[in-house]
């Protein structure tokens, strides 16, 4: 497991010019990243830019079978509830269906 939490960290930087990901409509900026205790996946708070109806978002990042899967963990209208979800899916146990998806 620790190659993967090594592979999961290559060239993602905390930051708003570190795009964690692209599509046909807007990228994605990092702000925070960090490995899950629980389950040793990649935790992504993100932002999604101004024009995006709900500009905030965390995502889940783990790797299956030799590839990357990402999860979208939520998105919400302002940071405060999206970094209290950050904070709160870091710090879960194992139980994620004690996740609460009604934020924003």
């Amino acid at each position: 497991m620790a190659w993967q939490n090594n592979l999961l960290r290559v060239n993602l930087t905390t930051g708003s010019c570190s795009v964690f990901s692209r599509n046909e409509y807007r990228d994605s900026h990092t702000i925070s990243a960090e490995i899950s205790q629980a389950d040793s996946a990649l935790i992504v708070l993100c932002e999604l830019g101004t024009d995006a109806i709900k500009p905030w978002a965390n995502s889940r990042v783990t790797i299956e079978n030799g590839k990357f899967c990402h999860e979208n963990l939520g998105s919400c209208f302002t940071l405060y509830p999206t970094s209290n979800l950050y904070t709160f899916i870091l710090h879960r146990s194992e139980d994620r269906k004690c996740l609460a998806y009604s934020v924003g």
